[in-house]
């Protein structure tokens, strides 16, 4: 397991994880929308100079687009010349700072929607990326018509490449079995597969989901701290369980205060201790 701490592109709170940050040597950036009349594109750059210029020995960054009205096929209705730009982007700055970099995708498409739809713009991505050290990361979502069968697994057991793989997010795991009614672990049970996690999921996005909830209370519910050992220890098993180990853990979490991250760095002494 490496953990990976999670900024934004203002970089709030950065030097709060300057040790976590040298000891394993990756970080995720948030970027920001630009408006909210139209779909404007993010300048993936400028922050990546700033953190390696701070830390020199990182080896590993990943972009997260902006959270609202940006999923893959939202992007590709506006231009699908936006995504490939931002890959070519990032296999231009991978190669240009010799480090890994990662974007993060969502989609709200189940599998049978995406291969009427997105694939051949997948395919074209893949032949850019191929041989570098790049990947997009599909990360699961909720309030999707799935019970079974995580949708981008699917996907990238299709697609089959090194360079798209899939981000775990816990807390969307809970949304999913909150919204069905369902304990986490029977959810689990149809919902994914070690064998196809041990070959697809790259990267976890590691949260507590409070009151069953999730989704409604999103502010307080969603994306915040474990409230102590024994629930780190119980979700982390839980992902265990289904072949994660080994990938990237990006602690994500919502807090009050970005500019302490008290949450954030409570959660990733907590991860840490519970090794």
């Amino acid at each position: 397991m490496k953990i990976y701490p999670k900024t934004n592109e203002k970089l709030e709170g950065l030097e709060k994880f300057e040790e976590i940050i040298n000891k394993y040597r990756g970080i995720e950036i948030q970027y920001f929308q630009k408006s909210d009349d139209e779909l404007v594109d993010f300048q993936i750059e400028e922050p990546i100079k700033k953190i390696l210029k701070k830390f020199p020995n990182i080896e590993e960054i990943t972009i997260h687009p902006p959270l609202y009205d940006y999923e893959f096929e939202v992007v590709l209705l506006k231009s699908k010349n936006i995504f490939l730009n931002q890959i070519k982007q990032i296999v231009k700055l991978s190669k240009k700072y010799k480090i890994k970099i990662n974007i993060v995708e969502h989609t709200r498409l189940l599998m049978s929607q995406a291969r009427l739809s997105i694939i051949p713009v997948l395919e074209k991505a893949k032949k850019i990326m191929k041989n570098t050290n790049t990947k997009i990361l599909f990360e699961n979502i909720y309030m999707m018509e799935e019970q079974q069968d995580c949708a981008v697994i699917q996907l990238c057991e299709y697609l089959n490449s090194e360079n798209i793989k899939v981000c775990i997010d816990i807390c969307h795991l809970y949304c999913q079995a909150h919204i069905y009614k369902k304990n986490i672990e029977e959810f689990l049970e149809k919902y994914l597969n070690k064998e196809k996690c041990e070959r697809q999921v790259y990267q976890v996005h590691f949260a507590y989901t409070a009151n069953d909830d999730g989704y409604i209370d999103r502010l307080t519910t969603h994306a915040i701290m474990h409230p102590n050992m024994e629930a780190v220890s119980y979700d982390k098993q839980l992902l265990y369980k289904y072949g994660m180990k080994d990938c990237n853990w990006v602690t994500e979490i919502s807090e009050k205060d970005y500019i302490s991250r008290k949450d954030e760095v409570e959660e990733i002494k907590m991860l840490e201790k519970s090794e």
